[in-house]
């Protein structure tokens, strides 16, 4: 589009367009994939309700701006009435625990002890709202062990996440391969200071005891040369003598939730 004639669109297009393909083979819209998924994740949804609910959220997603509508929607970008109930038997297939999500986690944390950190039950009082658990593995946090030397990134979102909203904050780094590994997960009531703090606080103390882990099952080995220890081991024994785990450097987004709580925990 130029400045000289808004009302013309100006396509440059290198070589020829294949031709498209039946339209039997193609995906309806993500963005209504996603919404579907959002909304039939709700208790009591039924396939009915979550057609009825896509008829009358769809305005609201940008797709009619005008009525009547200046260019027809073509049908294949609308799920049909088999997909949508697809849709609802791959949520329910997920199985739950417990119809109370907090419930729910009480009873995952209960079975699954050695994948949890940072863990604190609900507590909801007249001035704040207490509420966070971790989800972490021996592989994820050796991940923090391994690559010590790179950047940590803490990064939370909101939306498509649970159904209660609850913020969850990702912990990850990056390897040899400057790819992305997963470190840590992180659920909580809200993003504060005080909330990512606890959060920090109690990755030091998951990475000390890996690290701490790591050692020991080292030195229960047959001794090896200097050359043939790994950079695992060789970080870990750094870590416990340091007694303490600091990243070479956190990246964040522009939020001063997360800057507070790095210079608390320092």
């Amino acid at each position: 589009v130029y400045a000289d004639d808004l009302s013309k669109c100006v396509i440059y297009q290198r070589g020829s367009h294949p031709p498209a393909s039946d339209e039997h083979y193609l995906q309806y819209s993500r963005r209504i994939r996603l919404y579907l998924m959002e909304r039939g994740s709700q208790s009591g949804m039924t396939p009915s309700k979550l057609r009825l609910e896509m008829q009358q959220g769809l305005s609201g997603l940008g797709d009619a701006g005008a009525l009547p509508r200046m260019f027809v929607r073509p049908e294949w970008r609308l799920p049909t009435t088999q997909q949508v109930d697809r849709v609802i038997a791959e949520l329910r297939r997920a199985v739950r625990l417990h119809s109370d999500p907090f419930v729910a986690v009480d009873l995952f944390v209960g079975l699954n002890p050695n994948l949890i950190f940072a863990y604190e039950p609900l507590v909801v009082t007249s001035t704040r709202k207490q509420f966070s658990v971790g989800i972490k593995s021996s592989w994820s946090i050796q991940n923090l062990i391994r690559w010590q030397g790179h950047t940590v990134c803490l990064d939370s979102s909101w939306r498509n996440k649970n159904e209660n909203r609850a913020p969850l904050t990702f912990v990850t780094t990056t390897n040899a391969a400057s790819h992305m590994v997963p470190c840590a997960a992180f659920l909580s009531a809200d993003i504060t200071s005080a909330s990512l703090q606890h959060l920090l606080e109690a990755l030091e103390d998951e990475v000390l005891a890996e690290a701490r882990a790591i050692c020991d099952k080292d030195d229960q080995k047959s001794l090896r040369k200097q050359t043939e220890v790994k950079v695992l081991v060789m970080n870990a024994r750094k870590i416990v003598e340091a007694g303490s785990w600091r990243p070479a450097s956190v990246m964040i987004d522009k939020c001063r939730a997360e800057f507070n709580a790095l210079q608390s925990s320092e």
